[in-house]
């Protein structure tokens, strides 16, 4: 009979570690390795640029440009700012997605002391705003994410392009004095046939398996090709920030 009874006990044990296990689910979403968005870049390999669709695409800025106005007032090591976009073509910069709901990275030079406002825009094809916040920046250089907030009013929408523009004001009391970068992002359907051309996924995955294993050399390599690849070389050491403060959001309803 007590054998019986351990038995049994050591069933039920094992049948609730089990389910601790399955029920067990990470807030983070750099953790999650079963989002059916994310791309294994093991699996991928290099990076291969999609064609341009027949009406071609908006033009952008990877790199940091300013006014007139602004040239003058803002401090000359901001214009580093960079957009982790490929330029498909000159002044260009364009990529997909599978993600409803997706991450940008940009590069942030090292900042003066008295400039740490930034803002985030996404804008539609109707340039209506989606989503709009505004942040506070460290003053250590580095690239940093900026995750669209996983709710279901932004969601990206398959076959839908959007613009997404970074700003750093460079004058807290001139909200036109700024530098900034934009570049465009399209949703995609999910198919066996452009798994490697999903950019922003392919970054994404890489850089949150830097954050998760920093010390990996196998990594730091992986992410020095796929800089040299969209011709970032500059980026190809560059070290991963966390995301800033928040210091205001406007998350419009979407129609």
């Amino acid at each position: 009979m007590k054998t019986t009874k351990l038995v049994v006990a050591l069933v039920l044990a094992s049948c609730l570690i089990q389910s601790s296990g399955l029920n067990a689910q990470p807030n983070d979403r750099s953790q999650q390795p079963n989002n059916p968005t994310q791309i294994r870049t093991e699996k991928v390999g290099r990076f291969v640029p999609p064609p341009l669709p027949d009406r071609g695409v908006p033009r952008g800025r990877r790199k940091g440009a300013a006014s007139r106005t602004a040239l003058r007032s803002c401090p000359l090591r901001i214009f580093n700012l960079t957009a982790l976009v490929p330029e498909i073509e000159k002044n260009k910069p364009w990529g997909l997605t599978f993600a409803e709901h997706p991450t940008f990275w940009v590069f942030i030079p090292a900042l003066p002391g008295e400039v740490r406002s930034a803002e985030f825009v996404l804008q539609d094809e109707e340039d209506r705003d989606v989503y709009r916040t505004q942040l506070v920046l460290l003053a250590t250089s580095g690239i940093m994410r900026i995750d669209l907030p996983d709710l279901p009013q932004y969601s990206l929408e398959i076959d839908k392009s959007y613009r997404w523009t970074f700003r750093i004001f460079c004058d807290p009391q001139q909200q036109s004095y700024y530098v900034s970068v934009d570049g465009i992002i399209k949703r995609v359907a999910k198919n066996d046939n452009n798994v490697s051309s999903v950019w922003y996924d392919i970054l994404t995955d890489l850089a949150n398996r830097r954050l998760a294993a920093p010390e990996d050399i196998q990594l730091r390599d992986d992410w020095a090709q796929l800089m040299r690849q969209i011709d970032l070389e500059e980026l190809d050491q560059t070290g991963l920030l966390p995301c800033c403060g928040q210091a205001q959001s406007q998350l419009p309803t979407r129609i």
